[in-house]
């Protein structure tokens, strides 16, 4: 095999390159498999032949910590496949099977109910028509022996009997047959005799019956619509001779004067006594019956020779083609319609009924001989008949109960006219016409009885006594019954479908739910195993291989074991840990590093908990990927250190080259990343810095059990490591004399540089120390693998004005206003020459992300509101808004600002807003960076400190409580976070407060007579001069977009410069006569004493003075921030007057009453503000918070305030030692100087 070395020398960690059998094998990915040219992939070991200068060492590691697979159970895991292919179609078959079961039980069921239903229905129906036609002959009976023994009584002998009281006889029995009238037609053999007969006793019958009919309301509405009110009104209505239908035949005059032929010889039998009468067709009485049916017509025939019951074709019924049965039905209807009940139908099916009336039956119960067929019909003289007209629906009416609907009966006769249809419902009956309606569909379940049967049925039972019903039959007839689609709907429903998806779908619901067991238990396997892939990761990195697998195998034989005792393992991880000794090992020589991460405890005092995890997420994970490349151990994150190890648990000879690399790359990538990371931070990312220690030697390492398990180690060379880190420098690799030792065996000397001075370490005494050689740019790209990102392109920035030495002040005003009044902007570059512009540019993008991120929840507020003003109307408001005219910005001032109303359903979710549109954001960025640009050169009054003042705004805005509702509004927020408006506008107060500075204080132009003082009427003079000029600057063309996304409205507008206006100036807290009407105001609004102000004017008191005091804590929220933080810009502060005083523009030097002042300060204005913050109770933690670092600052500086000034007027002397030597032309040495801070952190 050849070994190549890539390009790049021993300066470069290059890549290896193994030539096998001429083929180009590279290994450079995690996980230490080879690609080939081809592209397949090879797991390749290389020796340690292979590997030179530690080169490779981290693909050999990792090539020797490929990850032990395990297959659990696969026997078992197959068996269960097995079954489940089975058990599927088995499921399948029994779930076909049990549904079609079900549905075939419950539709027979069902199909058997309708049919046991129907034959229950029709049998009762006949048998009620049975029952009923029983009744109506024993009624007739009853009449007929109650007639004759009338006759027999008065002695008067047939055909010559008239019936005294017949009305009210007949109508009992009537309303026993449900019967039209009664009608009584005697047998007359001498037709003269009975003419006259009839004309002698004929009115008298008629006038009792019509004086019965009159005194019985149950007819008086029939005769008063026959116009019949007497006996005179229907006298000329009695016939006294015997006539049939030929009389009408006659001319008119001869009607009832002439009667049948005299030829004819009889017999005959005329109607005599009827009832009820309603004479509204000529001739009441002799109408002849015989003359109708003819002599011969076995209907009348039967009844007088046989003395049999007989029945009548069906009449006042139409043939299917609407012809009349009857030729004078017509008549006969007219005549129906007085005797039928009002509601009742007319025009349907009648029969008569024959009852044969014999003279001498009233002396017997019973005709003799009937019962065995001996009776003799010539030995009992027949006298009559009575007719009695019946509708065929009155046999079916009110038999079958409510709910039992559909039954459908088809009346029908081989000689009577056509059938006919009833539909019986319950009690209710449809005649459904002539012919036969059923549905041909039910022909296979008919119910058929005929006239015969019935008739046996009524004698079987022997209910009926009287003369029997023909014998012959004349006119047969049969009652078919037959279901119907409503009788069967009834019944048949969708049940049976319904069961059978109901079983179906318990089937599947039961198989569903086995199978989802089976596939969540199926899942938590998966699960399971999946978590223990995981864990296998997981474990992998922070375990050695070597422990890693002890712990496995430890493990599976404390379950083996526990299966074989019969013992149910949870698999508790303290059996696994603690189910062996001690897991420790002694490794002679490994390499140890710690990287401190210095000022990252003041930086963190000043961010939220996820901006300080974001930070140290994103440096630890670059830190792991570096540590992996260069073959590096990652043991723990300790706060802000980071503790890694070479070297083990896998013995490397060249571990200390392997932990020199890693520091390297970590201090060479350690400036761009923080750079990317300030531009999403914030002010004061770059300040971090790093102090980093490397120590070889003898390291006791394992697995340290317990709550948390960690891999840990100990040892005095761990120790070492730690102090050496701590005794190092800003930006420095500090190392040992046992790792520089090593480092020389490796070739790599030259990396090494002895400190100048002598180290003291403790328990180790003097010791020499070196710094490791940071890498060379030549080869820092390749070695760091971490591509540069270029930040954002800056818009062009203005020019800002400068202030020269000899004290005159060109103000932003005299470039950005000229004096024709155009408002060209000139562009230029940055003006901040203490800080780069790479620096300027990184905070002007974070200024407009956060403000961006305001801008959008605006928009995002307004969605649903009015339509907004017209651009002419706010166009017209803007400009007269800067436009003085001999007032100041001090006289904007207002006590009270209006904030919106809370709306619940427009709070924003701040997840949720939508983006920018593009103009939008290019035109803040470009307004951010004009103001940065107007910002001078001065040392606390600067962009970076307007910057850090927005950060702190932004964070305690995120730490007032967000309201739900209304009711909430006056004891929380006020409404401030419910108001993205508000927001924007104290974050870009924060950005513009400071701008133009002039780096003196306001008393010094009024001294001095500084035109800006005059303009300004001496007032808050640098405050109002930012406003006006960057409200002048806003209202450019070229930031038309942007002022459109802030405001809309005329309300709008006017709240966003009373807001800019009364918070900007509240960061004057110089000025007594302010800040006593701001303290005066504060006690107004959070007093218990009663006030004059409405709900709405308390809270939005309350509001405008916690937006400004939220200002002027952020404006000096160094005080109230860490130590560090505080001292760093309370020396920009010092620096920046203590110039002020050197260049004869103060008159008392302030590095005499530095001290004290500092220390009045924090007495009488920033303890007292943030305990205001904590009393407002909208701030939660941050209140709290600021007055802890504002009461531990003092102290601080009580103790340390006078050393403090001290170091900073020797640093100021020492830094113009050097500026004057600069400007002499001399080349000092560059001694910048340091401050070493008590938290060991170094500016």
């Amino acid at each position: 095999m050849k070994t190549e070395t890539m390009p790049g020398g021993d300066e470069e960690a290059g890549l290896i390159a193994e030539t096998r059998e001429g083929g180009m094998m590279i290994s450079d990915n995690e996980s230490g498999d080879v690609f080939s040219r081809s592209g397949s992939v090879t797991s390749s070991t290389p020796t340690n032949s292979t590997l030179k200068d530690g080169d490779g060492y981290c693909a050999r590691n990792n090539i020797n910590n490929k990850k032990k697979s395990y297959n659990f159970a696969p026997r078992e895991s197959e068996k269960v496949t097995r079954v489940r292919r089975i058990l599927a179609p088995i499921l399948l078959i029994v779930a076909g099977v049990l549904s079609y079961v079900v549905y075939f039980i419950t539709d027979r069921a069902e199909q058997d109910n309708f049919e046991d239903q129907f034959r229950e229905d029709a049998n009762k129906v006949a048998e009620s028509f049975a029952l009923d036609l029983d009744l109506t002959l024993g009624a007739l009976d009853f009449l007929a022996t109650n007639l004759a023994a009338e006759a027999r009584a008065t002695n008067q002998t047939w055909p010559y009997v008239t019936i005294n009281d017949f009305p009210a006889r007949v109508e009992k029995t009537r309303a026993l047959t449900s019967s039209v009238s009664l009608q009584l037609y005697t047998y007359v053999t001498e037709r003269q005799r009975w003419e006259d007969y009839s004309a002698e006793k004929g009115h008298q019958w008629v006038e009792e019956t019509l004086d019965f009919q009159q005194r019985n309301d149950l007819f008086q509405e029939q005769l008063d619509s026959a116009g019949i009110f007497g006996i005179e009104d229907a006298a000329e209505l009695f016939w006294d001779v015997i006539f049939d239908w030929d009389e009408f035949d006659k001319p008119e005059e001869d009607w009832g004067t002439v009667g049948l032929d005299p030829n004819s010889t009889g017999p005959f039998l005329p109607l005599w006594q009827a009832s009820p009468l309603i004479p509204t067709y000529e001739g009441v009485y002799n109408w002849d019956l015989l003359s109708s049916y003819g002599p011969v017509d076995p209907v009348i025939s039967h009844v007088i020779n046989k003395h049999a019951v007989t029945l009548s074709d069906t009449y006042l019924i139409n043939y299917p083609n609407g012809t009349p049965v009857w030729p004078d039905q017509e008549e006969c209807v007219e005549t129906f319609e007085y005797f039928v009940t009002s509601g009742e139908e007319v025009l349907e099916p009648v029969v008569d009924i024959h009852y044969p009336l014999v003279a001498d039956s009233s002396e017997w119960a019973s005709p003799p001989g009937m019962a065995d067929g001996s009776y003799r019909p010539q030995e009992h003289p027949f006298a009559g008949l009575l007719l009695l007209p019946v509708y065929w629906r009155d046999f079916f009416k009110g038999i079958l109960s409510e709910g039992h609907n559909g039954l459908i009966l088809v009346h029908s006769g081989p000689c009577q006219p056509p059938p006919f249809t009833y539909r019986i419902d319950g009690p209710n009956l449809t005649f459904m016409g002539s012919g036969d309606h059923h549905n041909p569909k039910y022909d296979g379940m008919k119910v058929s009885m005929s006239l015969k049967e019935l008739a046996d049925f009524t004698f079987r039972n022997q209910l009926y006594t009287g003369f029997p019903l023909d014998d012959d039959l004349t006119c047969p007839f049969t009652l078919t019954f037959y279901p119907s689609v409503a009788m069967e709907e009834q019944h048949i429903s969708n049940r049976p479908l319904l069961y059978t998806l109901l079983t179906i779908a318990v089937f599947v619901s039961a198989a569903a739910a086995f199978f989802v067991y089976d596939y969540f238990v199926e899942q938590r396997g998966q699960k399971l195993l999946k978590s223990a892939k995981n864990t296998d990761a997981i474990v992998s990195k922070m375990l050695p291989e070597g422990i890693r697998d002890r712990l496995y195998v430890n493990a599976e034989g404390q379950n083996d074991q526990d299966g074989r005792q019969g013992e149910n393992s949870n698999g508790d991880m303290d059996d696994i840990m603690f189910g062996s000794g001690p897991l420790a090992e002694l490794y002679p020589s490994a390499t140890i590093i710690f990287i401190d991460i210095a000022g990252f405890t003041a930086w963190s005092s000043t961010r939220e908990p996820g901006e300080v995890f974001q930070l140290l997420e994103t440096i630890y994970s670059s830190w792991d990927n570096l540590a992996y490349k260069n073959g590096v151990l990652k043991i723990e994150t300790v706060g802000d250190c980071y503790v890694a190890v070479a070297g083990l648990p896998e013995p490397n000879e060249k571990h200390v080259l392997a932990v020199c690399r890693f520091a390297r790359d970590v201090l060479y990538t350690w400036d761009v990343m923080t750079q990317r990371l300030e531009v999403t931070l914030g002010p004061d990312t770059t300040h971090l810095k790093l102090r980093i220690g490397v120590n070889s030697g003898q390291v006791t390492a394992g697995i340290l059990r317990g709550t948390m398990t960690r891999y840990q180690l100990f040892g005095d060379s761990v120790n070492t490591t730690a102090r050496l880190q701590t005794s190092s420098e800003i930006g420095k690799i500090h190392l040992s004399q046992a790792s520089a030792n090593l480092l020389r065996t490796c070739g790599k000397e030259r990396w090494l540089i002895k400190r100048s001075e002598m180290v003291t370490l403790r328990g180790k005494g003097e010791t020499i120390t070196y710094w490791l050689r940071p890498k060379t740019d030549r080869v820092a790209r390749s070695k760091a693998r971490i591509p540069p990102t270029p930040l954002p392109e800056m818009a062009p920035i203005v020019e800002s004005s400068t202030n020269d030495d000899d004290g005159d002040d060109d103000s932003v005003e005299s470039v950005f206003f000229q004096e024709n009044g155009s408002n060209t902007l000139r562009q230029v570059g940055y003006s901040n020459n203490d800080v780069s512009p790479t620096k300027i540019g990184r905070l002007v993008e974070w200024n407009t992300k956060v403000l961006a991120d305001l801008l959008s929840q605006i928009m995002a507020a307004r969605q649903g509101d009015a339509i907004p003003d017209s651009p002419e109307a706010i166009n017209g408001i803007e400009s007269k808004i800067g436009a003085h005219d001999g007032t100041t910005v001090l006289e904007e001032f207002q006590e009270i600002i209006e904030l919106p109303v809370s709306d619940r359903s427009k709070i924003v979710d701040r997840e949720k807003t939508g983006k920018l549109p593009s103009a939008v954001l290019d035109q803040l960025r470009s307004y951010i960076q004009n103001v940065a640009a107007m910002y001078r050169n001065n040392h606390f009054h600067n962009f970076e400190h307007a910057t850090h003042v927005a950060s702190s705004v932004r964070k305690l805005l995120s730490r007032i409580v967000q309201v739900d509702s209304m009711e909430d509004l006056s004891g929380h927020s006020y409404g401030i976070t419910n108001d993205p408006l508000t927001q924007f506008t104290v974050v870009l107060s924060a950005v513009i407060h400071d701008c133009d500075h002039p780096g003196i204080p306001n008393t010094t132009m009024i001294a001095e007579d500084n035109p800006l003082a005059t303009a300004y009427k001496n007032k808050s003079i640098a405050e109002q001069h930012s406003v006006d000029l960057c409200w002048r600057m806003l209202m450019d063309d070229q930031y038309k977009d942007l002022r459109g996304c802030i405001y809309r409205s005329k309300d709008e507008l006017l709240r966003f410069r009373q807001l800019l206006v009364n918070i900007t100036l509240a960061t004057d807290i110089v000025d007594k006569e302010l800040k006593a009407l701001r303290n005066a105001r504060w006690e107004q609004a959070f007093s218990e004493r009663a006030t004059n102000d409405t709900a709405a004017e308390a809270v939005n008191r309350k509001a405008t003075i916690v937006l400004e005091h939220l200002i002027q804590a952020s404006d000096v929220c160094h005080t109230m921030q860490h130590w560090d933080v505080y001292k760093r810009w309370n020396e920009h502060f010092f620096f920046e007057l203590y110039s002020t005083y050197r260049k004869g523009r103060a008159a008392n030097d302030p590095s005499l009453n530095w001290y004290e002042g500092e220390i009045g300060f924090f007495d009488f204005y920033i303890i007292p503000l943030a305990k205001k913050l904590d009393t407002c109770g909208v701030f939660g933690v941050s209140s709290h918070e600021y007055l802890d670092y504002a009461e531990a600052n003092r102290e601080r500086w009580v103790e340390m305030g006078e050393e403090c000034v001290a170091a900073w007027l020797l640093k100021y002397q020492q830094e113009q030692e050097v500026q004057g030597k600069h400007e002499n032309g001399q080349s000092p040495v560059a001694t910048q100087p340091t401050q070493v801070f008590a938290s060991g952190d170094i500016v």
